[in-house]
């Protein structure tokens, strides 16, 4: 047999450039997922419309458990941000 051949250690271990280039790499995820995060943010607080104006005209009304509603939707109606029981 043949006895197995020496290698040091400084040839198995990776050289400082890739310790370098492996931060480099994370530093730029972190900071492009602090930018998305809040590019998001910003793009969800903007999408945020003020609902009141378009209700200004209507009146109120609370229905009963029962009670039987109508209601005529056109292509152009919005969505419901939500629906409460009185």
């Amino acid at each position: 047999m043949y006895p197995s051949p020496t290698v040091s250690s400084a040839e198995l271990r990776p050289r400082r450039i890739w310790f370098l280039v492996a931060a480099l790499i994370a530093l730029v995820g972190v900071v492009a997922g602090v930018v998305l995060f809040l590019l998001g943010l910003n793009s969800a607080a903007g999408g945020v419309e003020d609902v009141s104006a378009e209700f200004e005209t209507s009146t109120e009304q609370v229905f009963q458990t029962g009670d039987t509603v109508q209601v005529a939707l056109t292509p152009t109606s919005r969505r419901s941000s939500g629906w409460t029981r009185p």
